[in-house]
């Protein structure tokens, strides 16, 4: 069940903020300017920065990192947002996760996991 969770939680943060930001560099004429620019695809430019990004690698497919952008605080927010997420809120995120699933009308056999998640997720992070 943690594993389900957390495969959740990770794909729902990477997913949504790589449509965001895919969208977002197809949209915006400055940042679609400068992907041309590297020669870069927008869309696979949104994946690589979100997998980076999520997992706090620091990569970047330009020479310059993301001084490219440096103005375009949107792009910048969601990155940053994803840093975040990604690693040092984790285990704040993961835990409300857990409660409002706790919180949902479930079997009494999930409502059990669910508690056990809260109130012992050390027993599972030896």
């Amino acid at each position: 069940l943690l594993l389900l969770i957390v495969i959740v939680y990770m794909l729902l943060f990477e997913v949504l903020i790589f449509f965001i930001l895919a969208i977002y560099v197809n949209v915006n004429d400055r940042a679609y300017q400068i992907l041309q620019e590297h020669n870069v695809n927008p869309w696979f430019w949104a994946i690589f920065q979100t997998v980076s990004a999520f997992n706090n690698c620091g990569l970047s497919l330009f020479e310059d990192n993301l001084i490219s952008f440096q103005e375009d605080r949107f792009i910048l927010l969601f990155l940053t947002i994803l840093i975040v997420t990604g690693n040092t809120i984790y285990p704040i995120i993961l835990r409300a996760f857990i409660y409002l699933l706790s919180k949902l009308p479930v079997s009494i056999r999930y409502k059990k996991a669910f508690r056990r998640l809260l109130y012992k997720s050390k027993h599972y992070y030896k």
